[in-house]
Parts: C-alpha cells; structure tokens; sequence
C-alpha cells in the first residue's frame, strides 16, 4: 500500500514499542513460538510469538482458522505471502492492529473476517507494499469489525454500487488498470459518498479525468461528507485535469482518509483560476487525513496548488508529498498544502520542488496560512524541497506567508526546512517564513543555512529581522542532534537516515 520504506509498519512499529513490542507474526520461516493451535484456533501465549504461515495454509486446506493475539500479544503482523484456494473462512482478531506487510489471496470461495481493538484501542488496520488482500471471486465474504463488505474489481461497478447505497460498505478485490475505461469527462463518482471503502492495500491505475467545463472538479470522488472513508487504497499514474481538482476526492467534507495514496500528474486546465491538490482538493474542518502521501506533480497558473491539499482547514497527520507543485503568477503553492485556515497539521513533511511565477505565495509545507477564524496549528513537521518565486513574491523553506486576523494567532512549532530559497526582484524571503504578519507564531523552529543560501540569521523571516521563535543552523549543527525542542519520542536521528537530518519516528523517508 505505502512505499518500500513500509511506512504502515514504521508507525505499527512505533507504537508497538510503547506495548513492549507485542505481536503474533504470521512468518515465512517460523518456527512457531508461543502460539497455541487447538482445533483450528491459534491463540499467542506470550507477547512476543510466531506462526510459522505453512502452518496456517495446512488447517485453512481442512476448515476455517482463528488467529488471535488473546490477551498476551496486541498486533497481527503478516510478513509472509499466502492464499487458499478452500471455502475456508480465515479470521484475524487483535486486540490493537493488524499490519498486512505481504499478499494474502482468497484464490477459492473462502471468505475473510478482520477485527481490531478486540479489549484494546486505538489499533487499526495497516497496508505496506508489498501488502495487500486479494479475492479471485467478488462472491466471497469480508467481514471487518462485523460489518459485511460487498467486493467490487472495477471503479463502475464501485460507482453503480454507491449510486445505489452511498452509505455502504464496500471493498476493492484486486488491483484494477483503468486503461480501458478511455478519459472520463466527469468525476468517475458522483454521487456524495458517506459509506466506507476499503482499498485492501489494492491499486487503480491510470485513470484519467478529464474535465473541460469551466469551474469542473475532477477527481476519483466527487465528494465525501457524512463521516465517509476510504482506507488502504492507492491511485497510481493518475491523469487528472480540470479546474477543481483532487486525486482521491474533490471536496471532502467529513470524514477519513487513512493509509491511502496518489501519484501521476494533476494540471489545471490552461489558465483557469483553480485549486488542486493530490490527494484532495479541500480537506474541511471535520475531515482527517492520516498516513496518507501523494508523489503526484501538481500544476496550474493563476491556482492554490498542493503537493497534498489545495485548501485546508481540517487535520492532518503522519502524512506527507514528494511532488513538485508548481504555479504561475499570483498563485499560492505548498510542498504539502497550498492554503490553510484552521487547520491543525502534525508529524508531515514535504520534499517536492516548489515554484511560481510573480507576485506567488510560495512555502516549501504550506504556502499560505491564513488567520481568518481559528487559527492554524502546525507542529512537528519540516521541508526539503526548494521554494523559486519570481518577483514581489513571498517565499519562505517552510511557509510563504503568515497571515492572522479576527484576533487569531497562528502557532508553528518544533519544525525545520532545508531547501533552497529564491524570489526575484521586490520579493520577501526568509529562511523558514517570507512574510510573517503576525507576533510569537514561532517557538523551536529552525531553517538549514547551509543549503537555504540564506546565512544571515536574522532572516528566518523576509519582512521581520530576528522574528521570535525562528532560528538559523548549518546543516552540521542540525546533523549534530535533535534541536532544541524537539522530543525524541517524535524525532529521530541517524546518519543513514535522511542524509543525517532530523526524521519523524512514524514516517521515516526511504
């Protein structure tokens, strides 16, 4: 579902190690170990244990199996490929997560039953590629947390089925090319979606939409509200075009995007006025985005343009973008989110180059953080994407402008940015922010002098000489060790890790 860096395992992993690293291991080698098997039902003994996976293939070829963590251990991680070609049933039952680190196939009319948080919480369910859950047959049963999944291989039936029940529960069986569906000229979705669908770790590849209409959003999704979610599902070589665009969703209004991702291009159609984002294009204030990521290049002229979320004001964690993100005149442009009002973002980066033309707003993590309202909170978080502007523009590593107002008072905190920073003539520029209108938004927030090309300290800030909170080092001082407010229950450190700098314990880059 993630990257090679495995990232659903990273975060799984960080927890766990506040649980003293307790899980049952569906392993490849084995031996099994504090594991008991009685009639079909393996139960861990001890916090840490291991089932041999030639173990479950055998008593799932006789009847269905239990795997549980019982009391003893809180995570099920699946490390070994397997399938079965029976009518068995396989049930997974944690008492926190379930990790599905490599493929599992119900290649026969077996069925599969997921339960997380069985005495405990806070668990849920992970993908990391190679990971994920494959059905030969959408008659199969799928079951999770005891709600029945219908399995749909193919993104019209996906859309008949929700056009039908938008607040049903459904599931994606396979990974599916969309390469024969041509370009859709509307969003393939349209119905407002308040149901959940479960991605399984499964990808839909190259799907194009194409929206000529003026004001036209394009997206997988038209809208999600109502509480809706989509989990564990990956676009990949996405072509999307219009004027009001997302990857997954277009507006999203409430709910969840969790452990999902979006790569290929999204471009604004020629010079329209337009927003676009890669995974969303809004993310309200009762919608969430956590663990998710885009590697989609974003582009448009006079546009808010996010490597993640055009426009946000609703949370987002554990979540970052690697696209470039690039506009024109007058636009705003952010590594991770292009404009933000009330929004609260934590443990995310971006490393996509960040550019636009005159007059841009341009942050290498947010380009605009407004203060209309309540204000924007932004912790734990940091940019290593350059950040180009051409002239009169704002341009700051982390954020290109800073805006309060109605008394609001924005708050960045225990964050850094490394890239490069330039703006042409009349342009305010500033090592972590370009332009800062507000007082005491920044405390532990530090930008890369080395790598920035701005070595004068007093310019953490374009417009503001010394501004509170904002602080200059070199890149050896920030590979020396965690700068100063910066926990180390959060942050990490190791030279083979983002060349030596300071990295998110929960989202390590590859």
């Amino acid at each position: 579902m993630w990257r090679k860096l495995s990232l659903p395992t990273a975060v799984l992993l960080a927890t766990m190690a506040t649980q003293a690293q307790a899980a049952l291991v569906i392993s490849p080698t084995g031996p099994t170990t504090n594991v008991s098997c009685v009639s079909h039902v393996c139960t861990a003994t001890a916090a840490n244990a291991v089932l041999a996976v030639s173990r479950v293939r055998r008593l799932l070829a006789s009847g269905s199996v239990k795997v549980a963590t019982g009391s003893a251990a809180n995570d099920i991680e699946i490390d070994a490929a397997f399938g079965w070609t029976s009518a068995s049933t396989l049930t997974l039952d944690a008492q926190h997560s379930i990790a599905v680190n490599n493929p599992v196939t119900v290649s026969g009319p077996g069925g599969l039953t997921i339960i997380t948080n069985d005495g405990g919480t806070g668990g849920t369910l992970l993908f990391a590629k190679p990971g994920r859950v494959n059905f030969w047959s959408l008659s199969s049963s799928l079951t999770i947390n005891g709600n029945a999944y219908t399995l749909v291989n193919n993104i019209a039936t996906l859309a008949s089925h929700i056009a039908s029940n938008p607040s049903g529960f459904y599931a994606l069986a396979a990974n599916y090319d969309a390469t024969p569906d041509g370009v859709y000229t509307t969003t393939p979705i349209s119905t407002e979606f308040t149901g959940v669908l479960k991605g399984l770790g499964n990808t839909i590849s190259y799907l194009k939409v194409h929206t000529p209409r003026p004001g036209g959003e394009a997206a997988l999704f038209y809208r999600i509200s109502g509480g809706g979610a989509v989990a564990g599902l990956g676009l990949t070589h996405v072509d999307i075009r219009g004027e009001q665009i997302g990857g997954i969703v277009a507006e999203f209004v409430s709910g969840l995007l969790f452990n999902d991702f979006v790569t290929g291009a999204l471009t604004i159609n020629g010079n329209g006025n337009g927003e676009a984002g890669g995974l969303a294009l809004t993310n309200s204030q009762d919608a969430t985005i956590d663990r998710s990521y885009s590697a989609a290049n974003v582009s448009g002229n006079h546009s808010t343009l996010g490597g993640l979320v055009a426009a946000s004001s609703g949370p987002i964690t554990n979540s970052y973008a690697t696209g470039s993100v690039t506009g024109g005149n007058s636009a705003r442009v952010g590594g991770l989110v292009g404009k933000a009002q009330a929004m609260v973002l934590s443990k995310s980066y971006s490393t996509g180059k960040v550019a636009g033309g005159d007059w841009v707003i341009a942050g290498g993590l947010v380009g605009e953080s407004g203060g209309v309202g309540t204000a924007n909170i932004v912790s734990d978080s940091y940019a290593t994407g350059s950040v180009t502007g051409g002239q009169h523009a704002s341009v700051g590593g982390f954020v290109g402008r800073n805006d309060t107002g109605s008394g609001t008072v924005n708050s960045f905190a225990d964050s850094y940015s490394t890239g490069s920073i330039v703006g042409g003539a009349g342009s305010s520029i500033g090592g972590f922010v370009g332009k800062d209108f507000g007082t005491d938004n920044f405390s532990d927030c530090y930008w890369d002098t080395t790598t920035s090309g701005i070595t004068d300290l007093s310019q953490g800030a374009g417009n503001v000489a010394n501004d509170p909170g904002i602080t200059g080092l070199t890149t050896a001082q920030l590979q020396s060790g965690l700068p100063a407010g910066f926990s180390a229950s959060i942050w990490g450190e190791n030279s083979g890790i983002n060349g030596g700098l300071p990295y998110l314990l929960s989202i390590p880059p590859e």
